[in-house]
């Protein structure tokens, strides 16, 4: 009476059916659980011809509750069960039917039978016939306990049968050196290739020891595609009932679900941008980066400045102390030169860098205290500003560098490769997404070049390891190979950019099979165990704890050393120039001198003649 509660009940009496009642409506109808009671005693066509669409249409199941009377003219027992499988052998009775056969024994009392079969498409498998119980006046209904349990709790047990299931494999090969199944049961080798599917698959052939049943596995090169009307791969075997359920994972689509029923989720695929980091994004080298652009300024303005107070300096002291010392009788022009500073521009320019870099000049060069306050100042600055300076490009070299590429609006608008991986997902992702950035992406970045970005996993792969390239991949398959790839430092600048939900996968069962309701007990009941979250973690790969590499083997690269050695190149290309400009001059100089003189003797020779 439970099922009756909140229940909209119509009755139909099959003794009135006519040849041309619609029997699709009646036994489909428009509610959820349709009950047929049906007095079979005396047979009619009619009947006969329900009872066969009944067949066609796999309606016996647990969606329709069958109660027929059947009159018995013997209570032998072995006669009764002749007369059922007689009347009933020949129909899909599928082992999730509802059929109760009532037997008339006396006026008032009824014995119940529950029939089904285990295997209803094998020609050879007999009905199943169970007593259930019995009615009668006296008495009322008498039901033996377990058949008031749901029927995938009281028949879970398919006596070694033989179910057709489908599996979509695209990356297996005899190179491989393993059969199918052992490459469908390893999860030790090759976990790159049919990640999910191979998970799934080991997760799902439990089942085959919960309900005492085995697989006739049928392998497909694609999950399904619906094309000129019909679908394809594991779907199209599904559709066409050569295969019960599927054991690779399938995404919900809104154009499968009038396909296929999904069971609850088994496996939620993450499909994200990878890329390695670039440890700075900017022009600015770390060289630079402890100052701003105005600091840096203001230093060489000091520098500058320093420096023409220092020419000041030095051609005051010159003139006030310099030349009074050599008006002395005891002072020499030796020791003048020995000892006095140069009057000369580029001694105040090397005295400044030299104070500058903590490299002062000799004390003995500058008595004006005016001076030495001035380099003295320099220097204390010049102290302050490179410990600060070491400082921050030591703790900057220790320290984890910021990332700036974490979101798909920065992804899109940095100078890196973007690609994809060539898998159906990837392309319905992008087609379908309402995500506008992501749009542009795939049209101007993805597909800019032709098909040059779309690449296979391996292809994708190997240019993520060398450096500024973003790949659509999924993250499962990725790292198992990037493992390899990766030194540990490296596999700890991978980061991962996501603009859609991670799709949730379920697995796919024919609309007609009562193996639907089986499977979904048993996702629920590896769900509650443990047993499914048990074979995720035997699937997942361990990420390095980057936070607790240790920092030993930090090191400038050439990348950010490169200003440093720009600046000397330059400084070097300079001084060649320079070198050869006083060379042309000196020889231009003496040539000059030369010709001077020449000129001079030629004039005097002619003023003497």
């Amino acid at each position: 009476m439970g099922r009756m509660n909140n229940s909209f009940l119509k009755f139909f009496n099959t003794n009135q059916l006519k040849e041309n009642t619609d029997f699709y409506q009646l036994l489909r109808g428009n509610s959820y659980t349709v009950g047929i009671l049906m007095s079979h005693a005396s047979r009619n066509a009619v009947q006969d011809q329900l009872l066969v669409k009944a067949s066609e249409l796999f309606s016996f199941n647990n969606s329709i509750s069958w109660f027929v009377i059947l009159e018995n003219n013997c209570n032998i027992e072995g006669e009764i069960f002749k007369n059922i499988r007689e009347t009933f052998g020949h129909f899909n009775i599928l082992f999730s039917a509802d059929f109760t056969v009532v037997i008339k024994k006396k006026k008032c009392y009824f014995d119940l039978y529950d029939i089904y079969k285990i295997c209803y498409k094998c020609n050879d498998d007999r009905l199943s016939i169970e007593y259930k119980g019995n009615w009668s006046r006296e008495n009322g209904l008498s039901v033996a306990e377990r058949f008031r349990l749901p029927f995938v709790l009281k028949r879970n047990n398919f006596r070694n049968s033989t179910v057709n299931v489908a599996a979509a494999i695209l990356n297996y090969s005899p190179s491989l050196n393993m059969t199918m199944s052992e490459y469908l049961n390893d999860n030790k080798r090759y976990l790159q290739n049919d990640f999910m599917q191979r998970k799934t698959y080991q997760l799902m052939t439990i089942t085959q020891d919960v309900f005492n049943y085995s697989f006739n596995l049928k392998i497909e090169d694609s999950w399904g595609v619906y094309n000129n009307g019909t679908w394809t791969g594991v779907i199209g075997l599904i559709n066409s009932n050569d295969a019960e359920f599927s054991l690779s994972p399938l995404r919900y689509m809104t154009e499968r679900l009038h396909v296929v029923s999904y069971t609850p989720v088994v496996h939620v695929e993450l499909v994200r941008f990878l890329l390695r980091h670039p440890k700075r994004t900017s022009i600015r080298n770390i060289f630079f980066e402890p100052l701003a652009v105005n600091v840096w300024w203001c230093v060489l303005a000091l520098i500058i400045t320093t420096g023409f107070l220092l020419g000041i300096h030095v051609y005051t002291e010159y003139h006030l102390y310099w030349k009074m010392k050599m008006l002395q009788p005891n002072e020499t022009a030796a020791t003048f030169y020995q000892l006095g500073p140069e009057h000369k521009v580029d001694f105040v320019v090397l005295t400044i860098l030299e104070t500058a870099f903590m490299q002062g000049p000799s004390p003995e060069q500058f008595h004006a205290n005016s001076t030495r306050l001035l380099l003295t100042s320099v220097s204390v600055f010049a102290i302050l500003l490179m410990q600060f300076y070491g400082g921050y490009i030591v703790g900057s070299l220790l320290s984890e560098t910021p990332r700036t590429i974490t979101n798909l609006d920065a992804l899109y608008s940095s100078s890196m490769e973007i690609g994809m991986e060539d898998i159906s997902y990837n392309y319905d992702i992008f087609n379908l997404t309402s995500n506008r950035v992501a749009q542009k992406m795939y049209k101007n970045r993805i597909c800019k070049n032709g098909k040059r970005n779309i690449v296979t996993l391996e292809e994708g792969l190997q240019r993520i390891a060398k450096g500024s390239f973003a790949l659509h991949v999924s993250l499962n398959r990725a790292y198992q190979l990037l493992t390899d790839m990766l030194t540990e430092s490296q596999f700890c600048e991978l980061q991962e950019i996501t603009f859609n939900n991670p799709f949730v996968t379920a697995i796919g069962a024919a609309k007609t099979t009562p193996y639907l309701k089986y499977i979904k007990s048993a996702v629920l009941k590896f769900r509650e165990a443990g047993i499914m979250k048990y074979n995720d973690l035997v699937w997942k790969l361990p990420k390095i704890d980057c936070a607790a590499l240790a920092k030993d083997d930090v090191e400038v690269d050439l990348e950010h050393f490169a200003p440093v050695l720009v600046f000397l190149a330059f400084s070097i290309m300079i001084s060649v120039w320079i070198l050869m400009l006083e060379f042309l001059y000196k020889r231009i100089e003496k040539m000059l001198h030369i010709n001077y003189e020449n000129m001079c003797r030629t004039i005097r020779k002619c003023l003497k003649n």
